[in-house]
C-alpha cells in the first residue's frame, strides 16, 4: 500500500513555480504604465505572472515589478524594444 501511494504522489504531483523560474522584466513607478506593459505582453501571448509592489528607499515611492517566466525573456525584451 505504501509503494502505490508513493508512486501516485510522484506521478500526479503538481509542479510548483519557484521564484528562480521567473525574471523581472520591467520596473516602473507608475501603476498605469505597468498595467499597459502587462496587456502588451499578454497580447503577444507572454504570460505575466505578477505585478508586485515594493517600497523604494524613499518611502513615498512604490516600485512596480513585472515578472515573467525565464523562457520568455528574449521575446519580451524584443517586444518592449520594438514598442517604445
Amino acid at each position: 500500500m505504501g509503494i502505490l501511494k508513493t508512486l501516485k504522489n510522484i506521478l500526479f504531483k503538481k509542479k510548483v513555480k519557484k521564484a528562480r523560474d521567473f525574471i523581472e522584466i520591467f520596473k516602473t513607478y507608475d501603476k498605469e504604465e505597468a498595467n499597459s506593459i502587462k496587456k502588451l505582453l499578454e497580447k503577444y501571448k507572454i504570460p505575466v505572472y505578477e505585478i508586485s509592489k515594493m517600497r523604494s528607499l524613499n518611502e513615498n515611492d512604490v516600485v512596480f515589478l513585472l515578472r515573467i517566466p525565464k523562457n520568455f525573456e528574449l521575446q519580451a525584451k524584443e517586444i518592449l524594444l520594438n514598442n517604445e
